[in-house]
C-alpha cells in the first residue's frame, strides 16, 4: 500500500473547476438577479457574482477533496501501523520461538547427560534379579518340589516385568529426548515413519512432568530388582516371614498376572497410562513395605551380599540399603517442590 499524495493536480483542478463553475453558475445566477432588478430599477455586477459563485464551488472542492486525502492518510497510517505491530509481534514470535527452541535443546541435551550413557541408553541397575534367578534355578525347583509349590514361575514373572519395564523406560526416554513427532503413515501400501518437529513451547511446559515420570519409574524399576534380590535371598535362607512380605508385595501390585503383559505391547500412550498404574500400585505398596526397615533385612546383609558376589553383580548390600532410601528422598524431594 503506497502512501497517498498530497492532491496539488486535484487543487488546481478545483481551481480551474471554480472558474469555469463561476463563469456558468454565476451567468444564470448573475442573470436571474437582474431579471428580478428590472422591477427595482437595480443592476447586479456579474464579475463580483462570477467571483463569489467560483470562491464557494472552489472551497467545496477542495474541502472535499482535502477531507478524501486527510481520510486516505488516516487509513494509511492506521494500515502502515498495523503492518508494523504485526511485523513486531512476528519478530517476537520468532525470537520467542527460538529462544524457546535453544531452552528446549538444552533441556533434552541435560536430560541426556542426566539419565543416559553415551550410547542414548537410560543408565539403569542390571536385571540381576535374573542372575540371582538363573544361578539358583537349581535350588528354588527344588523347594518347589518340595514344598509342591510354584515359586519358580513366579520369580519368572517379576524377572519378565523387570525386562519389560526396562524397555519401556527406553522408550519413554527416547519419545521425551527425539525433537520429531514420530507418526507412522502409509504410503503406497507400506507403513513408514513420519517425522515432524515437535513444538519447542509446549514441549517445555511438558517435559517436567515427563521428567519426574522417568526418574519415578527409574526409580521403581530399581525398587522391583532390590526387593526381588531380597525375595530369593530370603527363600532360599528360610527368611519366610520376609519373604512372603515381598511375595504379597508383588501380588498386591499385579506383578503375577498376565493382564499389565499384553497391556505392555500396545502403543507407547497406552505403555505410559499402564506404567502409571503400575507404578501407583508400587509407590503404595513401598510404603507399607517395612521389612527393609526392620532386622529381618539387616540379618540378610550377608547372604545377599555372598549372592550378589556369586552373580558377579556390581551391586553391594550397602548399595542396596541406599537404594532403597532413595525413592524416600525423591518423595521428599518432589513433596517440597509442591510446597514451593
Amino acid at each position: 500500500m503506497n502512501k497517498p499524495n498530497f492532491p496539488f493536480f486535484k487543487i488546481i483542478g478545483n481551481i480551474i473547476g471554480g472558474l469555469i463553475g463561476g463563469l456558468i453558475l454565476g451567468f444564470f445566477i448573475g442573470l436571474g438577479l437582474n431579471l428580478i432588478g428590472i422591477f427595482s430599477d437595480n443592476k447586479f455586477d456579474y464579475n463580483n457574482i462570477f467571483i463569489i459563485t467560483g470562491l464557494i464551488i472552489f472551497s467545496i472542492l477542495t474541502y472535499l477533496t482535502i477531507s478524501t486525502y486527510n481520510e486516505e492518510l488516516e487509513n494509511y497510517n492506521s494500515k502502515v501501523s498495523e503492518e508494523l505491530e504485526e511485523k513486531n509481534r512476528r519478530e517476537n514470535r520468532n525470537k520467542n520461538s527460538d529462544e524457546n527452541k535453544r531452552k528446549y535443546l538444552e533441556l533434552i541435551n541435560d536430560i541426556k547427560i542426566k539419565f543416559a550413557n553415551s550410547e542414548n541408553k537410560v543408565s539403569l541397575l542390571e536385571n540381576d534379579f535374573q542372575k540371582l534367578l538363573t544361578r539358583k534355578e537349581n535350588e528354588l525347583i527344588e523347594i518347589d518340589k518340595k514344598e509342591n509349590k510354584n515359586y519358580v514361575h513366579q520369580f519368572i514373572k517379576v524377572s519378565n516385568y523387570i525386562n519389560k519395564k526396562r524397555n519401556h523406560i527406553q522408550q519413554i526416554f527416547e519419545d521425551m529426548t527425539n525433537v520429531n513427532n514420530v507418526q507412522k503413515v502409509q504410503i503406497s501400501g507400506k507403513i513408514k515413519d513420519f517425522e515432524r518437529p515437535k513444538d519447542p513451547e509446549k514441549e517445555l511446559n511438558d517435559l517436567p512432568n515427563k521428567i519426574d515420570q522417568l526418574e519415578k519409574s527409574i526409580i521403581l524399576y530399581e525398587q522391583v530388582i532390590i526387593h526381588g534380590i531380597n525375595m530369593i535371598s530370603s527363600l532360599l535362607n528360610n527368611k519366610l516371614f520376609t519373604f512372603y512380605q515381598i511375595y504379597e508385595f508383588f501380588d498386591g501390585i499385579g506383578i503375577y498376572e498376565n493382564n499389565w503383559q499384553n497391556k505392555m505391547t500396545e502403543k507407547l500412550d497406552e505403555i505410559n497410562n499402564t506404567l502409571k498404574i503400575i507404578d501407583k500400585h508400587l509407590e503404595e505398596g513401598l510404603d507399607n513395605l517395612t521389612y527393609c526397615f526392620e532386622n529381618s533385612f539387616i540379618e540378610l546383609g550377608d547372604s545377599i551380599s555372598k549372592e550378589l558376589q556369586n552373580i558377579n553383580s556390581n551391586l553391594q548390600f550397602n548399595n542396596l540399603m541406599t537404594t532403597i532410601q532413595t525413592r524416600k528422598l525423591y518423595q521428599i524431594r518432589k513433596d517440597t517442590k509442591q510446597l514451593n
